[in-house]
Formats: structure tokens, sequence, C-alpha cells
């Protein structure tokens, strides 16, 4: 059995914002976009917990989607609300994969570490973010 490695030339977490205000995503009141928020939310400053995440455990479960189903997923994205509490309210993946793969990525999102909410002149506030992993190279 030949094994797979993953290679991530790289990844762009790149943190994009926005929400759809009239819904209740994640049960907050009141969600706000990018444009409103003086402070953008965040992981803070452990890059390394970010790595892991992305690199360890969301590309671990990509990784095995591919082995069992030759499913190659090229780039990822979910989109989560972050409360003004900073924890995950509630993550979507937006990319198409299987359900059992996609419950799996959304739970290590959910129960990630706390993140660094939004804010709008020094108060915390609950705001949407999107996670976006792209490039994603698969080699033998």
């Amino acid at each position: 059995m030949i094994r797979t490695k993953y290679i991530t030339t790289m990844i762009l977490a790149v943190l994009s914002f926005g929400i759809v205000q009239s819904q209740n995503f994640g049960g907050c009141e009141k969600v706000f976009e990018a444009k409103e928020l003086t402070k953008e939310p965040g992981w803070g400053n452990n890059n390394e917990g970010f790595g892991e995440l992305v690199n360890s455990k969301i590309i671990g479960v990509l990784t095995r989607l591919k082995n069992e189903s030759d499913i190659f997923i090229t780039s990822f994205k979910a989109k989560m609300e972050i409360g003004s509490d900073g924890k995950v309210k509630c993550v979507e993946a937006l990319t198409k994969v299987p359900k059992k793969y996609k419950i799996e990525i959304e739970e290590l999102i959910k129960n990630s570490q706390i993140w660094e909410p939004g804010e709008i002149n020094g108060k915390k506030v609950c705001s949407e973010f999107t996670l976006y992993i792209s490039c994603i190279k698969w080699a033998d």
C-alpha cells in the first residue's frame, strides 16, 4: 500500500469576512460585517495552534477522504460565527465533501481554541469569519 503524503505549498488562511445580518446563523443577536468592525476576529498570537488546526487536523481529515474515496480536495472553505466571547458559535463547511467528513471538520473548527473576537470601538462583538485554505497539493 502506498502511503500518500500531502504537501501544502501555500495555505492561505485568508480570513475573509462577511455576514448576512438578517440570519441568526449561530445564535448571536446581531452579527457584524468586516466593514463595520474596527478589529477583525482572528486566531490571536498562537500561530502554531492555527497551523496545527489547518495542517494536522483539517488536512488530516481531507487526507483520509482522499485515501478512502479518491476525492481530491484542492481548497477548503468554511464559514463560522465567532461570538463576542471568542468561542466559535457555529461552523458551516462551504466546500462540498461527503457528510461524515463535513461533520468532522466542522466539529474540529467548532472545538478549536478560543478566538479573538471582532471589535467595534473596543467593544467585542459577534462576527462572521470565513476560513479559506487554498493550494492544497497532493503527492505520493
